[in-house]
C-alpha cells in the first residue's frame, strides 16, 4: 500500500472552502509526513460542500486499476462516491504509457458503478511549446543533468489543452466533457474583497481591540521604564 495518493478536492460552496482550508490545516498539523496528507477519516469529517475526482495515475483508484485490483478499485470508488455527494472518475487526454489503458478501465469501473466521469488532463506547463523548457526546470529542480537516463520525464502531452483537443480524445463520449463544464458551473464560490482576519474575544475592561493594543502599549511601557534606562521614551511614543 502506498504512504499517499494524489486526490482532487474543490469547494462547491463557502461551506466547502472552509472545510478546505480545515483539511489543508490538519494536513500539516496531524497528517505531515514527508509532505501534507489528509486520510479518510478528516475527508468523512470534512466532506460538505466539496466536488471530489479520482485525481490522475497517482490517484488511489487509478493505482488499483493499474495493478488490475479491481475490488480494491471497487472499494476505494465506492468509498468515495458514498463519502461525497459530487464524486467523478477521472479519464485524461495525453499519451503517457498506461493512460489509454487506464481511460478504458476507467470507464469500465464507472459503468459498473454508476459514477459519473469526468475528462480532464495533468497541466505541468501552459503550452506545447513549453515542454522543452519545462524538462530543464525539471532537470534543474531535481539536480539532474539534462542527458540523463534515470530522471524524470513528463510527457509532451502536459499542457493547458483546449476543448477540441480533449474532446478529439474521447470520441463519442460527450458527457466527460459536459461533466467537465458542470464542475466549473458548480463551483460558485465568490470571495466578498475585504479583509478576511480572525475575531478575538476581548477582556474584560477594553472597549475595543483599539484600546486593548493601548492597554498592552502602555503596560509594556512602564516595564521598560521600570527595568531599562531611558524607557520613558517609549511613554512618549504612546
Amino acid at each position: 500500500r502506498k504512504a499517499y495518493y494524489h486526490l482532487v478536492l474543490l469547494a462547491k460552496n463557502a461551506t466547502g472552502y472552509k472545510n478546505l482550508v480545515k483539511l489543508s490545516s490538519l494536513a500539516y498539523t496531524e497528517g505531515f509526513y514527508s509532505r501534507p496528507r489528509v486520510d479518510r477519516e478528516l475527508l468523512a469529517r470534512y466532506n460538505e460542500g466539496i466536488i471530489v475526482s479520482s485525481a490522475c495515475m497517482a490517484g488511489e483508484v487509478a493505482n488499483h486499476l493499474l495493478a488490475d485490483n479491481w475490488v480494491a478499485a471497487r472499494e476505494a470508488a465506492a468509498w468515495y462516491a458514498n463519502t461525497f455527494r459530487d464524486y467523478y472518475l477521472e479519464v485524461q487526454a495525453h499519451t503517457t504509457s498506461n493512460q489509454a489503458e487506464l481511460n478504458q478501465r476507467v470507464f469500465r469501473l464507472a459503468e459498473e458503478l454508476g459514477i459519473p466521469v469526468v475528462a480532464t488532463n495533468d497541466a505541468h506547463f501552459l503550452r506545447a511549446e513549453d515542454h522543452a523548457a519545462h524538462d530543464v526546470l525539471l532537470c534543474i529542480g531535481l539536480g539532474k543533468d539534462h542527458g540523463s537516463l534515470d530522471r524524470m520525464r513528463y510527457n509532451e502531452g502536459l499542457y493547458f489543452k483546449n476543448a477540441g483537443e480533449i474532446a478529439s480524445s474521447f470520441p463519442g463520449r460527450p458527457d466527460v466533457l459536459e461533466n467537465t463544464v458542470r464542475i466549473g458551473e458548480d463551483c460558485a464560490i465568490e470571495f466578498t474583497k475585504k479583509y478576511q482576519v480572525p475575531a478575538f474575544p476581548l477582556p474584560e475592561g477594553a472597549s475595543s481591540e483599539n484600546d486593548l493594543l493601548i492597554q498592552l502599549s502602555t503596560q509594556g511601557a512602564r516595564a521598560v521604564r521600570r527595568f531599562a534606562p531611558g524607557g520613558s521614551a517609549a511613554a512618549a511614543r504612546l
